[in-house]
């Protein structure tokens, strides 16, 4: 997907987390799974699957600003980091 992975995300949610309460700033965060992945999977097959994850994991990253990083968290399962944004503007 080129997105970063689950390990790379709980390391940058630890600096997130640190540098919101240092600066007491805002940090948001969205978590995003693809609704009946698997029938997707058992109806068209794993080489479609991973299509349609790559497909969404670009979706994600052309929404990004500069400062948001995403990251798969499983396997259809995504986190985007939103340094600097109140729960209104996520």
């Amino acid at each position: 997907t080129t997105l970063y992975n689950s390990r790379h995300f709980h390391d940058q949610l630890v600096l997130e987390v640190a540098r919101a309460t240092r600066y007491r700033r805002a940090l948001s965060l969205l978590l995003l799974d693809a609704d009946n992945f698997k029938l997707l999977n058992d109806t068209h097959g794993h080489l479609e699957g991973d299509r349609a994850l790559k497909m969404l994991a670009g979706v994600i990253k052309s929404c990004l600003r500069r400062a948001d990083t995403a990251y798969r968290y499983g396997g259809e399962e995504f986190t985007v980091l939103l340094p600097e944004i109140g729960i209104a503007a996520a």
